[in-house]
């Protein structure tokens, strides 16, 4: 089994295994699929936002804030955060969990 080296990637920072070029995996593969432009990878797809607790929790009280605030319905708020209905009724049951 090949073992690849874990680098610090040169085209988002993030650690990871090496690819090449300095890139991690996820880079790379970004790279080759965009037919290997001559400006390296293009940015990652807002389809898969981040999912660090600091993110999650941001997305969570800015939810909050379309549909208690702004009186958006579940669907149309999970529309406007770039997010699926599913992740948004879990954003609605971890807040009513948090509720005191």
């Amino acid at each position: 089994m090949r073992h690849r080296p874990t680098v610090t990637c040169a085209c988002c920072g993030r650690t990871g295994e090496h690819a090449g070029r300095g890139w991690i995996l996820a880079c790379h593969r970004r790279w080759r699929a965009a037919g290997r432009p001559d400006t390296g990878p293009p940015p990652p797809s807002r389809r898969y936002p981040s999912t660090t607790a600091a993110a999650i929790a941001g997305r969570i009280e800015d939810y909050r804030e379309l549909t208690r605030d702004h009186g958006l319905t579940v669907t149309a708020a999970a529309l406007r955060l770039g997010v699926d209905a599913r992740t948004a009724f879990r954003y609605e049951a971890r807040i009513r969990k948090e509720a005191p």
